[in-house]
């Protein structure tokens, strides 16, 4: 454990993995399980830049929810409402004529 604690000092980025490579390297065999039981018991965890997906992008566009409203009873008119707005990007719905392109 020790020897763990001075590895992620050196390699601070290096998960259980890794450091099980380069204890097997030093002539230290042992698992990886081994490895991540004991970086959980000394809060060790490797350190790198973590995905940040939650956070909104401004050049993302925001789509609207096209079901709001809409009584889904079956399937298909829901399947059918979702392929019409990927084929069509813009569309208003005018209730007297029917569906106008923008």
């Amino acid at each position: 454990m020790r020897r763990i604690d001075e590895l992620h000092l050196n390699y601070p980025f290096a998960g259980a993995r890794m450091l099980q490579d380069v204890l097997g390297l030093e002539g230290v065999p042992v698992g990886r399980r081994h490895v991540s039981t004991l970086m959980r018991k000394r809060g060790i965890d490797a350190r790198y830049r973590r995905p940040n997906t939650r956070r909104k992008q401004p050049g993302n566009p925001v789509f609207p929810y096209l079901l709001r409203g809409l009584d889904i009873s079956r399937a298909n008119p829901v399947w059918a409402k979702a392929t019409l707005a990927q084929s069509v990007r813009a569309v208003q719905v005018n209730p007297g004529t029917g569906i106008i392109l923008v």
